[in-house]
C-alpha cells in the first residue's frame, strides 16, 4: 500500500467486508456530482415543485447528519465526508416530483440516520439507507401513500429526438429477425421523452446510463458487471414467464416497459454504487445480481407487489452477506 492510499485509510475509516476498502478520500462527494446528474433532469422537467423537493430532501439530510453529529460525537462540522448530501439526492431522485416536501425532508433524515448514524458510521449495511429512509417515511406518513415509483423525465428534448432517429432502424435490424417488437411507449420511457403520472424523476435510460458511466469509471468496474447480470436476469425472465410478444401477465407484453416502470436499472446502480452495500466480491455481485433481477422478474410478473425492482433489491439485500460466505467458500474449495 503506498503512502496515498495508506493516507485516504486513515481519514476514513476501512470495513473488511467491502469489495473493495474504502481507501478513496472523497468518494462520497463524487457520488455527489453522479446523483446531480438525473435530479438536474428531473428539476428542469418538474419545475419549481421538483427544485423545492430536492431542497427539502437535501435540508433534511443536513440537518439530521448535523444534529446526530451533536447530539452523539458532539462534532459541529459535517463529519460523514459528504455522505449526507449523496444521501439527500439519492432521496430526491428516488420520490415522485408529487410528494409533499415535508414527507421528502422525513425521509431523507431517517435515511441519514439509518446510514451513517444508525450502524455506526461509514461501512457496511444490507440494504441502502436510501431505500429504507423512504419506506420508513410511506410507514409513518399515512397520507403519503406510495412515495416511490417508476417513470422517466424530459431534459433536453434534442436528445431524444436525436435517439429516437436510430429506433426503426434498431427494431428493423436487430430486434424485428429476433421476433420483439416494442411499443412506442417503451422507447418513450427508455429515451426519457414521457413520464407517468407522478413519476419519479429519472430519466429514462439516458441518465441513469451516463450515471453509471460516471461511478464505474470513477472507480472500478464492478457495478457493471452486476447491472448487466441483474438486467438480463429481470428482461430474460420477463420474457419467458410474460410470454414476449403475446404479453400474456405484462402491461404491454414488453420486459423494457416493466424494467423501466419499476425504476430497476436506477435502483440497481445507486445500490451498488455506494462501497457500504456491495458484495465483498465479483462473484458475490454476480449471485446478487442474478438473484435480484430474477425476483423483481417474477414480482412484475405476479403483479402481487407494486415495486417489483425496489422489493427484489430489499430481499436480496439481505442475503449479501450469505453470498459473501459462499463465495468464500468456493473459492477454498
Amino acid at each position: 500500500m503506498n503512502d496515498r492510499v495508506a493516507a485516504g485509510a486513515v481519514e476514513l475509516p476501512q470495513f473488511p467486508h467491502s469489495f473493495r476498502y474504502l481507501t478513496v478520500h472523497g468518494i462520497y462527494w463524487r457520488l455527489v456530482v453522479a446523483a446531480a446528474i438525473p435530479v438536474i433532469a428531473g428539476v428542469l422537467r418538474g419545475g419549481v415543485p421538483a427544485l423545492i423537493l430536492v431542497v427539502a430532501s437535501v435540508t433534511g439530510a443536513v440537518l439530521a447528519d448535523l444534529l446526530a453529529a451533536a447530539l452523539l460525537s458532539g462534532q459541529s462540522a459535517l463529519p460523514s465526508e459528504g455522505r449526507a448530501v449523496y444521501l439527500g439526492l439519492v432521496v430526491a431522485a428516488l420520490l415522485p416530483v408529487s410528494v409533499d416536501p415535508v414527507i421528502a425532508t422525513a425521509a431523507s433524515l431517517l435515511t441519514v440516520f439509518a446510514g451513517v448514524w444508525l450502524f455506526g458510521g461509514p461501512g457496511r449495511y444490507w440494504i441502502h439507507p436510501s431505500l429504507v429512509g423512504i419506506a420508513l417515511a410511506g410507514a409513518l406518513v399515512p397520507s403519503a401513500g406510495t412515495v416511490l415509483e417508476g417513470g422517466g423525465a424530459t431534459l433536453f428534448s434534442f436528445l431524444p429526438e436525436l435517439l429516437s432517429q436510430a429506433v426503426p432502424s434498431l427494431e428493423h435490424f436487430l430486434l424485428e429477425p429476433l421476433g420483439v417488437r416494442v411499443p412506442r411507449e417503451a422507447w418513450s420511457l427508455i429515451l426519457g421523452e414521457t413520464g407517468l403520472s407522478g413519476s419519479a424523476m429519472t430519466a429514462g435510460l439516458v441518465w441513469p446510463s451516463l450515471l453509471g458511466a460516471m461511478i464505474v469509471f470513477g472507480e472500478d468496474l464492478a457495478p457493471a458487471v452486476t447491472s448487466l447480470l441483474f438486467l438480463l436476469s429481470y428482461l430474460g425472465l420477463v420474457w419467458l414467464l410474460g410470454g414476449l410478444p403475446l404479453g400474456e401477465g405484462l402491461a404491454g407484453g414488453d420486459p423494457l416497459q416493466a424494467m423501466f416502470m419499476t425504476n430497476a436499472v436506477f435502483v440497481l446502480v445507486f445500490v451498488l454504487a455506494d462501497p457500504g452495500s456491495r458484495p465483498s466480491s465479483r462473484g458475490g455481485m454476480a449471485a446478487f445480481g442474478i438473484l435480484a433481477g430474477s425476483l423483481a422478474a417474477l414480482f412484475w410478473v405476479s403483479r402481487e407487489v407494486v415495486i417489483p425492482a425496489t422489493a427484489a433489491v430489499f430481499i436480496a439485500g439481505f442475503f449479501i452477506p450469505l453470498l459473501d460466505i459462499l463465495v468464500c467458500k468456493v473459492r477454498r474449495w
